[in-house]
């Protein structure tokens, strides 16, 4: 019975909204790579723990439908805040949760500070990245229940360590010069991919998923 459900259920076959294609990540990542080189203070990925971000969600589903990151700058590097909220726009409500990413934990923040970290990265990094890209992203929003999904499918059948989140610079032409129609609005704005880092219930092997982008930029 198990042997049946191992070979049923590979991470690949959780075909989730928006998928990445892996070819198409390994050219979004590079390009991120190299316009990291050109901007001080961005980095190439970083990792949630995945029980205290299902205890954040559990603790804020029943009061909001949308799950916010927010593009912050903390010193010189580029961060993360996170708001759940009821809104998807980038204004914050005052009823929204706010926090700060620190190292692989989401602590919580208060409107003054989350504010002063947003208008550093709209004065710092963000004013570099239009100068060299001509377009910004300042926020990408997720629903909630879609997240809940992601988390609550994969560990019907693998247990998940962590999530990575990768950064990536869109492009509307791959490796080969031909056309990518489905980032043509988004050619150029910088995001992340989304992966699980999982380990197989039956093998006890560590897996990561390949790349999912079901968030929404903003602007």
């Amino acid at each position: 019975m198990e042997t049946k459900v191992k070979r049923k259920h590979s991470i690949e076959s959780f075909l989730f909204n928006k998928k990445i294609k892996p070819e198409e990540e390994e050219l979004f990542v590079l390009k991120y790579k190299a316009l990291a080189k050109v901007i001080p203070g961005l980095i190439e990925d970083f990792s949630i723990d995945i029980n205290f971000f299902k205890y954040l969600i559990t603790n804020n589903s029943q009061n909001a439908t949308f799950c916010k990151f927010y593009f912050i700058q903390e010193h010189d590097a580029i961060n993360f805040g996170m708001a759940f909220s009821n809104n998807k726009t980038f204004k914050i409500d005052e009823q929204d949760k706010l926090y700060v990413l620190k190292s692989k934990l989401f602590v919580e923040s208060n409107l003054n500070d989350f504010n002063k970290f947003i208008n550093n990265f709209d004065s710092g990094i963000n004013s570099r990245l239009i100068q060299n890209i001509n377009c910004e992203t300042k926020m990408v929003y997720y629903d909630l229940e879609k997240v809940k999904d992601y988390i609550t499918t994969l560990e019907l059948h693998f247990k998940i360590d962590s999530l990575k989140f990768n950064f990536i610079q869109y492009s509307n032409i791959d490796s080969n010069g031909n056309h990518l129609p489905n980032y043509e609005d988004i050619n150029n704005k910088i995001s992340f991919s989304v992966h699980a880092n999982v380990k197989d219930l039956y093998t006890n092997t560590t897996i990561v998923s390949v790349g999912y982008d079901f968030g929404t930029i903003y602007p």
